[in-house]
């Protein structure tokens, strides 16, 4: 992934983890008399995974940048690669195995230095497949971002320089069930949304516009 300078370069590199295969015995194949035997690859709590983790090259000096781990240290996985503007720093999103953390991890280019820029905790499980929304907002460097903090999943507007929480964009007892479009000229997010009125099915889906300062529904 170039930096827009073209100075910086980041890779992931992967450590392979194990291979741990489980077997089942087919008793009664449909073309054979004898039982079969089958193997399945499946990892295990404790196993060793794959582990992918940024490094980053400083390619006009031809070195390569030391980076802080800590708070990357035990990835399920690393993604979402993205180079800021400017090419000060390089952010990707950090699922640590277990999934009851999740991180904006923001590497600064100057100092190698690593930073949290959102960081959801949970003690059972974060919903990173089915209910993570991240969208950038480079023009006034803002970050809309979805999570479950307060019981219900919902949209919240980040100040993506600092981390600061501006604001809660959408609130209630009822779910964002996906982001459709995000209107950075007239600061307005199309989302999808379930559970609006009680007298209906919970389910049924509703195609929802709000602004990203104030409620407007």
């Amino acid at each position: 992934h170039w930096s827009p300078d073209s100075r910086w370069l980041a890779v992931f590199r992967q450590r392979q983890g194990e291979q741990h295969l489980i077997h089942f015995v087919e008793s009664s194949p449909r073309d054979q008399l004898q039982p079969r035997l089958h193997d399945h690859s499946y990892t295990k709590p404790g196993d060793v995974i794959d582990q992918r983790r940024p490094i980053i090259f400083d390619v006009v000096n031809k070195r390569k940048l030391e980076v802080e781990e800590t708070l990357f240290g035990n990835p399920w996985s690393c993604d979402r690669p993205r180079w800021s503007r400017d090419s000060s720093r390089f952010t990707f999103l950090y699922n640590q195995r277990g999934h009851q953390v999740i991180r904006l991890i923001a590497i600064d280019v100057k100092t190698g230095g690593a930073r949290a820029i959102i960081e959801e905790t949970s003690p059972t499980f974060i919903d990173y497949s089915g209910k993570l929304d991240i969208h950038h907002l480079d023009e006034t460097n803002e970050i809309l971002w979805a999570s479950e903090r307060d019981g219900w999943n919902h949209l919240y507007l980040f100040d993506a320089l600092t981390g600061r929480m501006k604001n809660q964009v959408t609130r209630g007892a009822w779910v964002v069930r996906g982001v459709d479009r995000v209107d950075e000229a007239k600061r307005a997010v199309e989302f999808r949304a379930s559970g609006l009125f009680p007298n209906q099915d919970p389910y049924h889906i509703h195609h929802c516009r709000i602004s990203l300062d104030k409620q407007d529904l």
